[in-house]
């Protein structure tokens, strides 16, 4: 019994005996009739592409990343010094120097309104050992702290996310750390604030907007092979949680699209859309047949719908894998998609030691 038991968790990710389903209510996001505009500048080629058709080339080396801080913006300058060393420059767009840090590594972290760059001095050969990290208020760096280790771990905004896995494989714990407020939120507080709190069934992040983290989970009730799908959001500041879509009753077609620090949610209306989905490849631009359609724009960022949302704004697409009966891996991009779909890629990513954010 026991060995059929665990055949079965290996399977569904789920124990046969289940548990209640949890109480859902959902959230009713405040209405506005704005349409949504934002921002989106990148980088390419050593290259600054700003949102409004400029572009940015610095002789002095290449440009590796932007950011901005209250509408002002700024660029992150990358050269090598004589002894391979990396010197690393902040300049505004005006190519005037703010600050240099020659470093043996450095990561930063932006979302709008903040930056915060941490730094490796030369000499410092410790992995993720980072020895001053700085904030940036759009005049002046501070120092915040010393002597920091970031462990391996996906980065989004002020935050950074990292995974820990048994021998068996088995996801055990994860952390959400925001790097300016030092504050780290476990696994555990998460299934407390979030309410998805059985032993199998965890809230599985699938992004941060702002200081709102986006989440799925099996909220339970629904059998041994069964699973209930609920889309939800933490907010990281209050621990506050609200659910959007409980997948149970609602298998309306959905997709994420962001700009530079603002991401949407997107529910279309028509419940018998189908599946857009490209098969063996990993596609980074994509577009939806249905953008015209009738949909519901959620701003995660501040869990407002809007009446809509600009053009600057780019679906993320979803990628997975699986292995079809020839035994080779076929990829595949998600484009729009309902929440059993996601749910079930996130539980092949978990058991595969592979769990990423998608923003």
């Amino acid at each position: 019994i026991i060995m059929v038991i665990a055949i079965l968790i290996g399977i569904t990710g789920c124990a046969p005996s289940g548990q209640p389903k949890m109480n859902i209510t959902l959230y009713t996001p405040m209405k506005s009739d704005e349409i949504l505009q934002s921002t989106y500048n990148y980088v390419k080629n050593g290259v600054l592409y700003l949102d409004n058709g400029d572009r940015i080339i610095d002789e002095e080396g290449d440009i590796i990343g932007f950011f901005d801080i209250n509408g002002k913006s700024f660029y992150i300058l990358k050269k090598l010094d004589t002894e391979d060393n990396k010197i690393y420059k902040i300049k505004n767009i005006n190519k005037q120097l703010i600050k240099e840090f020659r470093t043996n590594g450095m990561s930063w972290f932006s979302d709008g309104k903040h930056f915060v760059i941490a730094i490796i001095l030369p000499g410092n050969h410790t992995l993720r050992l980072y020895d001053n990290v700085y904030s940036f208020d759009g005049t002046k760096f501070k120092l915040i702290n010393k002597n920091l280790t970031i462990p391996r771990s996906q980065k989004s905004g002020m935050y950074y996310i990292s995974y820990r896995y048994n021998q068996d494989r088995l996801l055990i714990d994860y952390t959400i750390t925001n790097v300016l407020t030092g504050k780290t939120l476990h696994l555990k507080d998460i299934k407390q604030y979030t309410g998805c709190n059985h032993i199998f069934k965890h809230p599985l992040p699938i992004g941060i907007a702002g200081d709102k983290l986006i989440y799925i989970c099996d909220h339970g009730g629904g059998g041994l092979f069964k699973i209930n799908a609920i889309l939800g959001v933490l907010d990281l500041k209050t621990n506050k949680s609200y659910v959007l879509m409980d997948g149970s009753n609602d298998n309306r077609k959905i997709n994420f699209l962001k700009t530079n620090y603002d991401v949407v949610l997107r529910i279309f209306n028509d419940p018998n859309l189908k599946p857009e989905i490209i098969i063996d490849h990993h596609v980074k631009d994509v577009q939806s047949k249905y953008d015209n359609l009738p949909a519901k724009y959620i701003w995660l960022n501040t869990l407002q719908e809007v009446r809509g949302i600009s053009d600057k704004f780019k679906i993320v697409p979803r990628y997975g894998a699986y292995t079809n009966i020839s035994d080779r891996v076929v990829l595949r991009t998600s484009i729009t998609y309902d929440l059993l779909s996601l749910i079930l890629e996130y539980k092949r990513k978990k058991r595969n030691n592979n769990l990423t954010i998608m923003f």
